[in-house]
């Protein structure tokens, strides 16, 4: 990504924009990681519905954001604001100087936006054995978490949930059509469910360490699309999508069902079918680490031998 300068080189001028700009209400943890850092440069690659998708530096290498309404739930790299993304033009000029994010003729103040962590929640052992629990509970979980998958897919993620191998999971990478491919979109739910686990399960902890050494070892932008590898890597850091967030806080959470089966229902829906491979990854996932029967112990010790026959 291309920094074009530092601040303050217009301050007079930065201060007559902001005063007609459209407030961002909202901004995610990644997002504000790198416009916060300076000025830049870029251009508008897409629009869809809700907003659209600004890439700041070179095509080659520059950094995808998303500014999306409050129709569409935060991922890690977006921003919400109150705007039209269907009518812009693609290829305006985007720049990013004094907290101002201009997108053609569009002004958006960043100065109050309120700051979303999108921190993957990390399980006590009652929270822990609620997810469980819950994922062989009927209802959206399982009945909407099975999208039509290629049978390597499928292979790679029956010999990770076996064996534990990371390069099962490796093998997810780039596999499949479009910005975020089938592959790494499974790959996004394991990873979140591997952390959700890690504070309870030795091989959930095991298996998610193992997937960060080997995937920050590889340069994700070389073997996916772009938006994809920054959303894998902002998984490995811990952070994930707003709707699978709400999802793993319902599982783990005492409380009705149809907050989990409202949760998973949401999630299924995004995109074509990113949000429901994410949720098979999610399944997947907790149905390894049932499957490993070894008790949790947080303060209290409970018992996982009623949860063994998950999957």
């Amino acid at each position: 990504m291309h920094n074009t300068g530092g601040k303050g080189d217009h301050p007079s001028h930065a201060a007559r924009s902001n005063s007609s700009a459209v407030p961002v209400q909202r901004i995610a943890c990644h997002a504000r990681r790198v416009l916060s850092q300076g000025r830049f440069a870029g251009y508008l690659a897409s629009a869809f519905r809700h907003g659209c998708n600004v890439v700041l530096g070179e095509p080659a290498d520059g950094t995808w954001i998303s500014i999306q309404t409050a129709a569409v739930p935060l991922h890690p790299w977006a921003v919400e604001a109150p705007i039209q993304g269907s009518d812009m033009a693609l290829g305006s000029r985007v720049s990013v100087d004094e907290g101002l994010l201009s997108v053609g003729a569009m002004r958006l103040s960043l100065r109050d936006a309120r700051f979303e962590p999108l921190r993957i929640p990390i399980y006590n052992a009652r929270e822990a054995a609620l997810a469980l629990a819950r994922c062989r509970s009927p209802g959206p979980l399982a009945a909407l978490a099975y999208p039509s998958l290629d049978g390597p897919l499928l292979d790679a993620l029956g010999r990770w949930r076996a064996t534990g191998d990371p390069y099962a999971l490796d093998s997810l990478v780039g596999w499949g059509p479009g910005s975020t491919p089938t592959g790494d979109d499974l790959l996004l739910g394991v990873l979140v469910a591997a952390r959700a686990m890690s504070g309870v399960s030795p091989i959930a902890r095991c298996d998610a360490r193992r997937a960060r050494q080997l995937l920050r070892g590889t340069r994700l932008s070389e073997r996916t699309p772009t938006p994809s590898a920054q959303a894998l890597a902002a998984a490995l850091e811990g952070a994930a999508h707003e709707a699978a967030i709400r999802l793993a806080v319902a599982l783990g959470r005492a409380g009705a069902q149809r907050d989990v089966d409202r949760a998973a229902s949401r999630l299924a829906t995004l995109g074509a079918s990113s949000g429901a491979c994410q949720l098979f990854g999610i399944s997947t996932a907790l149905r390894r680490f049932a499957a490993a029967g070894r008790p949790l112990r947080d303060g209290t010790r409970i018992s996982w031998y009623s949860l063994s026959q998950i999957g």
